[in-house]
């Protein structure tokens, strides 16, 4: 594959591969390193693409598992805060916005703890339609399944992550 056939694949999926990272990382400039990074990889392993079927679903998960490794890494590096950092932090911080962002934060992360209690593949279709914005027939196309049976998977993974985000109120 030649650069100029890698560019008509794979830049007009740049903006997918963003979403997706950025659902998966939640910071701008990480989900733009996690979608360089995956198109670094993606030219390095550029003679593969053009044996694989959807170009877009091996893009997305290419850059979906780079973001995965930015946030290995992130997490291997950051050392918990100590009180004295919070002390400070809450110091600086009026007291409402401070309860507001750490209950949003404590939501945001009973929510991710629920999305790992689902099956793989609901938790995977759930993420490519609701962060990645993709349409049901992608979807289906990238897993290799039916539409109505993407459709239903979809349906299913939001009413059990709703079920079980009512257990925990």
């Amino acid at each position: 594959m030649d650069a100029t056939e890698f560019r008509h694949i794979v830049l007009p999926l740049y903006e997918p591969m963003y979403r997706i990272a950025f659902s998966v990382i939640g910071n701008s400039d990480d989900a733009q390193d996690a979608v360089q990074d995956a198109v670094a990889k993606l030219w390095a392993n550029r003679q593969r693409l053009t044996a694989v079927k959807s170009h877009e679903a091996f893009c997305i998960t290419a850059a979906r598992n780079a973001a995965i490794d930015i946030l290995n890494t992130r997490s291997r590096r950051e050392a918990p805060a100590t009180i004295d950092e919070l002390n400070r932090a809450s110091s600086s911080c009026e007291t409402e916005d401070m309860t507001a962002a750490v209950e949003a934060k404590e939501a945001l992360e009973r929510i991710d703890k629920l999305m790992d209690q689902l099956d793989p593949l609901h938790r995977e279709i759930l993420l490519l339609r609701s962060h990645a914005d993709l349409p049901i027939a992608e979807i289906a196309e990238m897993k290799g399944i039916t539409h109505e049976n993407a459709r239903a998977i979809l349906s299913r993974a939001r009413k059990r992550l709703k079920e079980l985000y009512n257990r925990i109120k």
